[in-house]
């Protein structure tokens, strides 16, 4: 082989097509130009394992699961980009893992009707929401320390709740329920029950609205200004609110002042029932007492003088006789849940029970209706006595 024929051999030609090219079949024959340019071709064979271009990073002796999850939100191997919300914020993922985990990210990438792009922008949903998204379809769930988990933070779990619907992650929607659930209070619930709605979750509903019964007063006072005509006459509606039914009257009264400030109307009476005549026309004035309804109604003057006499004398009749009269508002008390309706209506809604209670046994059996092991000591007492007996 000629010095000229040896600069025509590519850089990244193998060693085994060098030695095939000398003609001697031993490789000390091989001559040192030769031999050279084998070590060189040798050379420049890139090393997955030591060429710094190949360094994934990766923790081989990790599980599969935790390698999948460790690319959560990496560059690393991604092969889309999606700019989130007003701000355009990026996240990097990679399409299998997505279309693994979501039935909307599987035709998303994958339906043969739909152009594949590598960079999706996604303007209605939180970044932080939908790192957390990104998150739970690599590893299954959450930190310790999650906003999710440690302290529910409404406002964002509710823009997660809105991104599990929208991919169709049913086990982030079932945990953002979860954590929603254990955050009710009376400052939150109108927001969770507005959710529970429109996702149409049965459960949380009814979590959202038992909530709401049991603490009828603590939620409308907290409440008052923000809250719209259309709840607050599905509040009136219910019959198992834990308030008297002149405090929520008064209730009623101060959103209509309200509402027709807002309207700059003068609150007078007939304003007030312009505004607010649905809401009045829902409380229960004859399930009042005499009492509550002459000192905190009639001052009023919501109702006419004749609606005023009729709702008196009904109250002052004998029960018996109560059948004989014909109402303009609804005469039936409301019947507020105890405790245990409340836990019987939970165990209702999550399914058959696990726990059965059986009350009345004897002091040796629990409530769970097991019988209670007894401890060593008592019985070896009762060895003890038996021996003595005989």
């Amino acid at each position: 082989m000629s010095e000229s024929d040896e600069s025509v051999i590519p850089s990244a030609m193998n060693s085994y097509d060098l030695l095939e090219m000398a003609p001697s079949s031993s490789p000390d024959d091989v001559p040192s130009a030769t031999k050279l340019r084998v070590t060189d071709a040798k050379a420049s064979v890139p090393n997955p394992i030591s060429d710094l271009s190949y360094d994934l990073k990766i923790n081989y002796n990790e599980s599969l699961v935790q390698r999948i999850g460790a690319l959560a939100n990496t560059e690393m191997l991604s092969d889309v980009k999606f700019l989130i919300g007003e701000e355009k914020a990026e996240v990097v993922a990679h399409t299998l893992i997505l279309a693994l985990s979501s039935p909307v990210f599987t035709s998303m990438f994958y339906s043969p009707m739909l152009e594949r792009r590598s960079v999706i922008e996604i303007p209605d949903c939180r970044p932080d929401a939908f790192q957390a998204l990104i998150q739970f379809l690599y590893k299954g769930g959450f930190d310790k320390s999650s906003r999710l988990v440690s302290t529910c933070d409404v406002a964002f779990t509710l823009t997660l709740l809105y991104a599990a619907r929208k991919y169709a992650v049913k086990g982030l929607e079932d945990l953002c329920a979860v954590s929603l659930s254990s955050a009710l209070s009376a400052e939150t619930v109108f927001d969770i029950l507005n959710a529970s709605n429109l996702h149409s979750m049965h459960v949380l509903d009814a979590e959202c609205w038992e909530f709401i019964e049991l603490n009828t007063d603590a939620v409308l006072e907290l409440n008052l200004e923000n809250m719209d005509l259309d709840v607050l006459t599905l509040i009136l509606k219910n019959e198992s609110l834990n308030t008297k039914e002149v405090k929520l009257f008064e209730f009623v009264m101060r959103w209509c002042e309200n509402e027709c400030l807002e309207r700059n109307l003068v609150p007078t009476t007939e304003n007030k029932w312009a505004v607010g005549g649905k809401l009045l026309e829902l409380v229960r004035f004859p399930a009042m007492t005499a009492t509550e309804f002459a000192d905190h109604v009639v001052p009023t003057g919501i109702l006419a003088v004749e609606q005023v006499a009729k709702i008196l004398t009904y109250i002052s009749t004998s029960p018996e006789n109560k059948a004989l009269y014909t109402m303009d508002f609804c005469a039936t008390e409301r019947e507020p849940k105890s405790g245990f309706q409340s836990f019987q209506s939970k165990a209702s809604l999550a399914g058959p029970p696990f726990v059965t209670f059986e009350l009345g046994r004897n002091e040796n059996d629990n409530v769970l209706g097991e019988e209670r092991p007894r401890s060593r000591r008592s019985r070896r007492s009762r060895r003890r006595s038996s021996r003595n007996a005989l």
